[in-house]
């Protein structure tokens, strides 16, 4: 389990893995994607990652406790689904045709569900899980849906990919003193 970086660390990889796999083609420059939220002004970039939503993801908590080495105990991890928008920049200084965004967004896409999984425990070598891998699926949304997030922005609907990371294990900070045993029973069954 990582600490509260862990979204932050999973933004950089993602980053990392389009700027390799897109560029050079059908993107030359690597610093042409970037994190941006589509109503930000700056529009140096082409390729824009936003992450726009971040929920608590019940069907992955963890109810036990941790035990820790000093025969202390630590609460269980919080589990979060994270959704990223990936979008070609229409405001972007050096304007992107249209068949040119239908190629990087498609671009985008392969690279993203091709790997379908973060390996986060991979990230870190004091890692409590290295096994700890967050899958990447395609966010369902509906068309109402998603002109629903472009207009809190107030902008115009942009082709984009719509993505959740999940799940997202936080380590929790709150630890306790492991209780003592005071007493044990045992029971035997004598029938063979």
């Amino acid at each position: 389990m990582a600490g509260y970086t862990v979204i932050s660390d999973i933004g950089d990889y993602i980053l990392k893995l389009l700027r390799s796999k897109i560029c050079p083609e059908p993107l030359v420059n690597p610093q042409s994607i970037d994190f941006a939220s589509p109503a930000d002004e700056n529009s140096d970039y082409t390729l824009g990652i936003f992450l726009y939503d971040m929920k608590e993801n019940l069907e992955h908590t963890e109810l036990r406790m941790i035990p820790m080495e000093d025969r202390r105990m630590k609460f269980p991890p919080h589990s979060f689904t994270i959704f990223y928008m990936l979008y070609v920049n229409a405001s972007a200084q050096i304007g992107v045709k249209s068949l040119d965004a239908q190629k990087i967004i498609t671009r985008a896409a392969q690279v993203l569900y091709d790997i379908r999984r973060v390996d986060v425990g991979s990230f870190y070598n004091n890692s409590g899980n290295p096994n700890e891998v967050a899958k990447i699926t395609e966010s369902r949304l509906t068309f109402d849906e998603k002109t629903k997030i472009w207009s809190a922005l107030n902008k115009p609907m942009q082709l984009a990919i719509y993505c959740e990371i999940s799940p997202i294990l936080i380590s929790s900070e709150r630890v306790m003193d492991a209780p003592n045993v005071m007493r044990g029973s045992y029971g035997f069954d004598e029938r063979r």
